[in-house]
Formats: C-alpha cells, sequence, structure tokens
C-alpha cells in the first residue's frame, strides 16, 4: 500500500504529488523509502 502526500509550495496545493511504498513486496524491496512525483512537481537544486 502506498502512502501519499500532498505538497504545499508557496501557497500552492498539490494534492497526492509524491508518494512511496514503506513496505513493499518483497520482489520489489529496492524502492522502500524512495519517493515519486508526478502531477507537474519539477525537482531542481
Amino acid at each position: 500500500m502506498a502512502s501519499y502526500y500532498t505538497l504545499d509550495v508557496d501557497d500552492l496545493v498539490n494534492v497526492n504529488a509524491a508518494w512511496t511504498y514503506r513496505h513493499p513486496y518483497p520482489w520489489i524491496r529496492k524502492i522502500a523509502d524512495h519517493v515519486a512525483f508526478w502531477r507537474g512537481v519539477e525537482i531542481v537544486p
């Protein structure tokens, strides 16, 4: 089951824009504790 996050940046709210699998199935355990983004999220340094 995924955990979803709402991002709030500069008064703009992006519901469910990030998610993670804290306890993934054993065959995909490499993704544990990684966060994925979508819905227009851009990560810049």
